[in-house]
């Protein structure tokens, strides 16, 4: 789906980040899920780049990351 595309939604996102995974095995789940949101949703990536929300280097932000981007899709 395109970037912006209204029939886009947080489902579709996390099937986008299951497909990365499998392609992508030496990604860490925190990478992958920043990855697939820069390629979908831009501006939600940006808005928590190097923020405390940011999974892309600690996993372990990976919860607070998926609900704030649920909560703001």
């Amino acid at each position: 789906m395109a970037e912006g595309s209204p029939a886009m939604t947080f489902a579709d996102y996390k099937t986008a980040v299951a497909r990365a995974q499998k392609r992508h095995p030496e990604w860490r789940r925190g990478q992958t899920h920043f990855i697939v949101l820069t390629r979908l949703h831009r501006d939600l990536a940006e808005a928590v780049w190097a923020t405390p929300l940011d999974p892309f280097s600690q996993d372990e932000r990976l919860d607070a990351f998926l609900s704030h981007i649920e909560e703001h899709w």
